[in-house]
């Protein structure tokens, strides 16, 4: 009976030599790993990235942190990471909507105290400042988001406040502005 000894990842990684004949090589080990790799291994042969050095750090800091952690995602670095996932994609997205949402709260702020005349109905004040306290939650989940504290799948949460918000922010406009009476 013979049997087949599986060489671990990081000593495919970290070693370059020949195994036997009866051991399971290197890149069969690394075909059977998590989809993660394969997408990463095809972003890098299109970019035809090739590694030149490795520097081990002296001090733990906030940057080797982060570089830690990525590695531990399958993936070297943060470029990398992002040309795998299209961050940047998202971070058009998130700033559109974003600033969409702060634009007409800023407007319905304004209509609030402005509007209908001077001085400003307390119903509409009121109005403002509870658009307001939605916002400070919303405003609370995106930071939590931002900072990693929260899993990706709340971002689909955060969309959908942020839509509540423009669709109050809407409707406290043409309350103010007296529209369909």
């Amino acid at each position: 009976m013979v049997t087949h000894k599986v060489p671990d990842l990081p000593t495919c990684l970290e070693e370059n030599h020949s195994l036997g004949e009866s051991s399971t090589s290197c890149k069969e080990v690394l075909n059977t790993n998590d989809t993660k790799m394969s997408e990463v291994s095809k972003v890098m042969t299109k970019a035809d990235i090739k590694p030149k050095s490795m520097h081990r750090a002296k001090i733990w800091s906030d940057d080797v942190e982060n570089l830690y952690r990525f590695q531990q995602a399958g993936y070297r670095d943060e470029v990398e990471y992002k040309q795998v996932k299209q961050v940047d994609k998202d971070r058009i997205i998130n700033l559109v909507v974003g600033g969409l949402t702060t634009l007409l709260l800023v407007v319905t702020l304004i209509s609030a105290f402005v509007f209908p005349q001077l001085p400003p109905k307390p119903v509409n004040v009121f109005f403002a400042f509870c658009i307001s306290l939605c916002c400070i939650s919303a405003g609370i989940l995106i930071y939590w988001y931002r900072q990693g504290d929260l899993e990706p799948k709340f971002r689909n949460l955060i969309y959908y406040i942020l839509f509540s918000i423009v669709m109050l922010c809407i409707c406290a406009n043409l309350y103010f502005h007296e529209v369909g009476k």
